[in-house]
């Protein structure tokens, strides 16, 4: 085996990270782009009212996105904001849009 090779005591490797580390929260806020995106008021009613027209439980969106079903549920009635990894696996199971741009998010809804 060759000297530099990836087998043996000579590879380098990264230090675990400290448990002690801050990790930073999840942004308010998700660039897309140019684009600066927030996450849209009524995330919890859009991610239920998807979730209800597909036709699926709790238990069968959790399955589909490798997530606990109690934590969707929080994420339904609003006790729980989703971070960005999560809301965007929501947006491609469910095809919703979480994330919209600030205009839209202060645009009221035109009623009919």
């Amino acid at each position: 085996m060759s000297p530099g090779s990836s087998f043996g005591g000579n590879s380098q490797r990264k230090a675990p990270r400290s448990s002690n580390s801050p990790i930073p929260p999840p942004s308010p806020n998700f660039s897309y782009g140019d684009q600066d995106l927030v996450l849209r008021e009524d995330y919890g009613a859009v991610i239920k009212n998807a979730r209800e027209l597909l036709g699926i439980t709790q238990e069968e969106l959790g399955h589909k996105i490798n997530e606990k079903p109690s934590m969707l549920g929080h994420l339904e009635n609003g006790s729980m904001k989703p971070d960005d990894s999560l809301a965007r696996k929501l947006e491609h199971a469910l095809k919703i849009r979480l994330f919209v741009s600030e205009d839209e998010e202060l645009t009221p809804p035109s009623s009919a």
